[in-house]
């Protein structure tokens, strides 16, 4: 019954922000289209297509995004109310010692290297290099948008909401019930899913673990945060260069060096590692 319970419990957070996502992106994404008309002063189907697709569809999706994870914490907030437990409680949100800060912000960026590299390899393969393709070409929004409202959306609104869904409330929930290391594979798994298509799914599942895997020493939800904000700012940047979406090898150099890293970090705060029950 309890497991059935953290199941159910899981799929309703991700609802409730995919679905706010969903409601919000179809009024935005209409609105954009009216203001089109009106400033152009045309309804030629074409034209506003192609001023949709260079410029309108980013800046939605950026508010799509902002607008969604408000909406959805509030509701979440409601939902804890409702449960009688405090959120910010459930999440963990703690005071943070000032070094673990500096220490998060690059450990996000050389697990965002890793990232890469497993991209790249996978890439080899022509399975995942058709998925790959089509993912990286869909992303083809991200450098036609204003860098600082790509940076409020997919580096400060989407970590610190997703860090509240997967690694706050479904961690808290599946943690009553299980040790926590399927805790930590299941959250994990579950934060790919959610992006829902192959390559999300296989880059956001290693996140997930590993955010998971960091939260589960340090009991503190801004350290995933952090990780997960240094990590979108490095594929925002990394989206905005010519060239981004070429399926070259990684540089093994690049790889050796980001791997070195993480596991120095990795160790550095499991040495400081919290016992914790709750």
């Amino acid at each position: 019954m309890k497991i059935i319970k953290a199941i159910l419990l899981a799929i309703l957070y991700g609802a409730v922000y995919y679905s706010f996502q969903f409601i919000i992106g179809a009024i935005l994404g209409a609105l954009s289209m009216l203001a089109g008309i009106i400033i152009s002063g045309t309804e030629n189907s074409y034209d506003l297509y192609m001023g949709y697709i260079n410029g309108g569809i980013g800046i939605t999706l950026c508010f799509t995004v902002i607008l969604s994870a408000i909406l959805s914490f509030i509701t979440y907030w409601g939902i804890f109310l409702l449960r009688k437990l405090k959120l910010t409680r459930v999440c963990n949100f703690k005071k943070l010692k000032f070094s673990y800060i500096p220490a998060a912000f690059i450990l996000g960026i050389s697990i965002c290297f890793l990232n890469s590299s497993l991209l790249s390899w996978l890439s080899k393969i022509d399975f995942f290099k058709y998925y790959i393709e089509q993912y990286q070409a869909s992303n083809f929004w991200i450098s036609r948008t204003n860098t600082m409202l790509l940076f409020l959306a997919l580096a400060v609104a989407a970590p610190l909401i997703e860090e509240i869904i997967f690694r706050g409330m479904i961690f808290y929930d599946l943690k009553q019930i299980m040790p926590v290391f399927p805790v930590i594979i299941i959250q994990g798994l579950l934060f790919g899913i959610y992006h829902f298509n192959i390559v999300q799914f296989i880059y956001a599942s290693f996140l997930g673990i590993m955010f998971g895997l960091v939260y589960s020493w340090t009991q503190n939800l801004w350290i995933p945060v952090i990780l997960h904000f240094s990590n979108n700012i490095m594929a925002v940047i990394a989206a905005k260069q010519p060239g981004s979406e070429s399926l070259d090898g990684p540089d093994i150099r690049i790889f050796l060096i980001s791997l070195a890293v993480t596991v120095l970090l990795c160790l550095f705060f499991y040495k400081r590692k919290i016992h914790s029950n709750t």
